[in-house]
């Protein structure tokens, strides 16, 4: 399905999973204490806290390229993550089995929350920054719906098992629209609003229109195309009359009805556009 463009959020979930490749930088440099002779204050590069049996359990860290603090629990596997550096901030939250379950990242331009799955799939990514707001939620690493907003418009899009987008729903200051497509990623249906005029289209499994209802200040009408998209009939309810009209295959007008508060006429064309009968 042919969809608005989609904000370029999904680019910081690499930027929040190097935090883990950043810790190392912080905390391996050789370090020693400093002291200035005050005994309630430690100066150092590095400060580890230790359990009763002498495990690690808050790690402490700086170096050239950020700060950071790591906690882990009572069997020594990673709980908690914070990192500060010139570009970002954050923070990672892992399970029993240390594996990464939520992050929060933020700079001076935007933030995201990310929430995984098993495997480290993204199920829920929130993201606010310069380019708009959006949520974008996954199932097994698959998107299953993006909800996104910017100064110009709003767009839900759904998709499929698969992956594909089968409905999206459009809102800017012009027109609103619902888009529905099949498997394939065909339209299906399409539903659309506008300040004077509001339109209903349905296609065919070629994804050609089929059948088009349009309603606007002028009256309203339906159309009917023939595969290839030309239309070859159509009904339209206008202020002062009201008209059927039937096309042959090269588009030509064959056959046209009409009726306004004084006459009913019934006319037949030729392949040269000519009326050959009229009635009355």
């Amino acid at each position: 399905m042919n969809h608005k463009q989609k904000l370029g959020y999904t680019l910081l979930g690499a930027g929040i999973l190097a935090v883990g490749i950043a810790i190392g930088q912080i905390i391996t440099p050789n370090i020693e204490a400093q002291s200035d002779g005050a005994g309630d204050e430690i100066v150092c590069k590095k400060l580890t806290v230790v359990d009763d049996k002498g495990n690690k359990s808050i790690i402490l860290g700086s170096s050239s390229t950020g700060n950071g603090i790591i906690v882990t629990d009572k069997k020594g596997k990673l709980s908690i993550i914070l990192m500060a550096n010139e570009i970002r901030n954050s923070l990672s939250l892992y399970d029993k089995a240390s594996n990464s379950k939520i992050q929060l990242a933020t700079s001076s331009k935007d933030g995201v929350i990310r929430i995984t799955e098993n495997a480290d799939k993204a199920a829920v990514e929130l993201f606010s920054g310069e380019l708009g707001n959006a949520v974008m939620l996954n199932n097994h690493g698959i998107p299953a719906a993006i909800i996104e907003t910017n100064a110009l418009e709003n767009v839900v899009s759904l998709y499929d098992k698969a992956g594909k987008e089968v409905v999206n729903l459009f809102s800017d200051k012009t027109e609103n629209s619902i888009a529905i497509a099949n498997k394939s990623g065909q339209l299906v249906a399409t539903l659309g609003t506008k300040n004077k005029s509001n339109e209903i289209a349905l296609y065919d499994i070629n994804g050609k229109i089929a059948v088009g209802l349009g309603a606007d200040m002028a009256g309203s009408g339906i159309g009917v195309y023939d595969s290839r998209g030309k239309v070859m009939a159509s009904l339209n309810n206008l202020e002062k009359n009201n008209t059927i009209a039937v096309f042959d295959k090269a588009g030509r007008l064959a056959v046209a009805l009409g009726a306004d508060a004084n006459n009913n006429v019934v006319a037949i064309y030729d392949k040269a556009g000519n009326i050959k009968w009229i009635a009355p």
